[in-house]
């Protein structure tokens, strides 16, 4: 028995590697591979947000770091955040800013599926499905799990 794992963006960086060599342009021109590369790191942009974080949770970064720091939002909010009014206001400001950034993240990703990205990838790996299920199989891997933030 067999197991493959993808965790995070490393589907997406997979699929970057097999599309790179067909050479697929999007609409506007730009490398399709590129562009996907482009997309998974999309999640850097929240570093400068999370930064001030990791001198006090060291192991986490990107994605795992955000979700302790909204963990932490939340704790903070049902047992603290009532009672100091400059803390609260930060707290908010914060949460402002950071769904400000998911906004223009969900709006990159809209329009790599507006400019046909998704498409694009489809029509150069008609078969990748099939092919990709085949080579599962041919592999004996019983077990596959996709974790992805797409």
């Amino acid at each position: 028995m067999k197991i493959v794992l993808f965790v995070g963006s490393g589907f997406n960086y997979m699929l970057a590697d097999i599309v790179k060599p067909l050479k697929t342009y999007t609409k506007d021109e730009k490398p399709l591979d590129k562009e996907i590369e482009r997309l998974n790191n999309l999640w850097y942009r929240f570093e400068p947000l999370l930064s001030p974080f990791n001198n006090y949770i060291p192991t986490k970064r990107g994605e795992e770091l955000f979700e302790a720091v909204e963990g932490f939002q939340k704790v903070y909010n049902k047992f603290i955040g009532k009672s100091d009014i400059d803390l609260a206001n930060t707290t908010a400001m914060f949460a402002s800013r950071i769904k400000q950034e998911m906004q223009k993240t969900g709006e990159q990703f809209t329009k790599f599926e507006i400019e046909k990205g998704y498409s694009n990838i489809s029509s150069v790996l008609p078969n990748f499905g099939k092919a990709f299920s085949l080579t599962l199989k041919k592999n004996n891997v019983s077990d596959f799990y996709l974790c992805t933030t797409n």
